[in-house]
């Protein structure tokens, strides 16, 4: 028995460890996503500027494009926001980050991911609406994507809710410190007041 808590001890120590392995993944797919994106809009812009060619079904190419690169662009946020949230969660509570992208719970972090993801499939649906040559295949795809978003929203409203309880439960307790460390008032003092 004490064998096996000896290994279990020496993984959860390793537990930090593996939590920073995730968090560099992360951060290396997103830098990795956006630099892609940004080499991608540079090599759109110079094929355009190259071909000269300003013509409606060139501005429809430039359109699905740049639609695309939103989506690569968004996935790459998606994947910082994962890094910084772990981070912040498991390894270095007090970083300094714009009040916007503090996370303070791993459903908070849920909270922001669900709602990029839901940014994500939106993107996604116009991109294929614009290559859309006609046919029931974009209902379906539209029907697919409603689903999805519509089980995320579900799932936002209980995060949501369960952030809210949480706030409640913490401004409870800070509350009850406040209240114990208040000196007692004397009994002659209350009854002036």
């Amino acid at each position: 028995m004490n064998v096996v808590r000896s290994w279990m001890s020496r993984l959860f120590d390793l537990s930090p460890s593996m939590i920073i392995v995730a968090v560099m993944g992360s951060l290396l797919a997103a830098f990795t996503l956006i630099i892609y994106g940004f080499l991608r809009v540079l090599y759109v812009i110079w094929e355009l500027v190259s071909e000269r060619d300003l013509s409606d079904k060139q501005e429809g190419h430039l359109s699905i494009e740049f639609i695309e690169l939103i989506d690569v662009f968004l996935i790459g946020v998606i994947l910082l926001i994962v890094a910084l949230g772990l981070y912040q969660l498991f390894v270095d509570e007090k970083t300094t980050l714009p009040s916007w992208l503090r996370i303070r719970t791993l459903d908070e972090l849920k909270h922001r991911l669900i709602g990029v993801i839901c940014v994500v499939l939106g993107v996604n649906f116009l991109s294929n609406v614009s290559e859309w040559s006609g046919g029931t295949d974009i209902l379906y795809l539209g029907i697919a994507i409603g689903i999805v978003l519509l089980a995320l929203v579900f799932l936002l409203k209980a995060v949501d809710d369960s952030i809210q309880e949480e706030v409640h439960l913490l401004r409870e307790e800070r509350e009850e410190r406040e209240l114990a460390k208040a000196p007692e008032k004397p009994a002659g003092d209350r009854a002036a007041s």
